[in-house]
């Protein structure tokens, strides 16, 4: 179903269609909205709400490449966002991010998908084999947020890759900065449907530390970051209401 009238006012705002997969994520991102109201024609969790002057639909997505895509696609069918953001938690790939901190994306790639030699890996046959993210919105956190890091996000459905996972991943994308399990498969929707689109997550755990342990001590690092996860949500929170004031100038 369509959000209905009353929900989209006459008048056309900027709109963002902000997606967060687990519960635990989805309620720090709802405390950023303004004058919140629930979605009961929406068929998982949503709310709408304003960040300032910028409009926003949350959705809680799930865990998952299937669950992110289809609910980012109902998201940008009802909602028809100008820009379309991912909020989360991740792990850290790159040995310079530390717990906690915040991380954005750049590209995105699947780093369980293959196709065949025709194609790279990651690469879904006959589309793109990543996702980039637009200069201008680089740019803009560039201005907005310099000490934020920027880098290549990589998805796919694992929880915690263990250490023969992340060496394959390492052996395609050394690059890589992050890993989740979402933000790949709003991209690929996303570029189907012309939308710009970027991840902003916090550090929750690293799991390049696998490489050398059984990933019992990345699993403490992540239980851990539940315990106190709201200073980097506030950072996410400020450098977003930082970059919607500068974007839409």
């Amino acid at each position: 179903m369509a959000i209905g009238k009353d929900v989209v006012p006459d008048k056309r705002e900027f709109r963002v269609l902000l997606l967060a997969a687990m519960p635990k994520e989805y309620d720090l991102v709802l405390s950023w909205l303004e004058q919140p109201h629930a979605l009961a024609s929406f068929d998982t969790t949503a709310y709408v709400g304003s960040m300032g002057t910028t409009e926003c639909l949350l959705v809680m997505t799930g865990i998952g490449k299937v669950n992110a895509a289809l609910r980012a696609y109902q998201g940008q069918l009802q909602f028809q966002p100008d820009l379309v953001i991912n909020v989360g938690v991740c792990g850290a790939l790159n040995p310079n991010l530390t717990l906690g901190s915040t991380v954005l994306s750049n590209a995105f790639v699947y780093h369980d998908v293959w196709c065949g030699d025709e194609n790279l890996y990651g690469q879904v046959q006959n589309l793109p084999a990543a996702y980039e993210v637009s200069s201008d919105i680089l740019e803009t956190f560039v201005q907005t947020s310099p000490d934020l890091r920027q880098g290549l996000f990589t998805s796919g459905d694992f929880f915690m890759p263990e250490g023969w996972q992340l060496e394959r991943l390492f052996e395609h994308f050394p690059e890589a900065c992050a890993v989740d399990m979402e933000s790949t498969a709003i991209a690929q929707v996303c570029y189907l449907h012309g939308l710009p689109y970027f991840s902003l997550r916090a550090v929750s755990d690293c799991p390049v530390e696998a490489l050398h342990d059984s990933g019992v001590q990345v699993a403490r690092q992540y239980a851990d970051f539940w315990d106190d996860p709201l200073p980097s949500f506030q950072r996410m929170e400020a450098q977003l209401r930082a970059f919607f004031e500068a974007f839409r100038k």
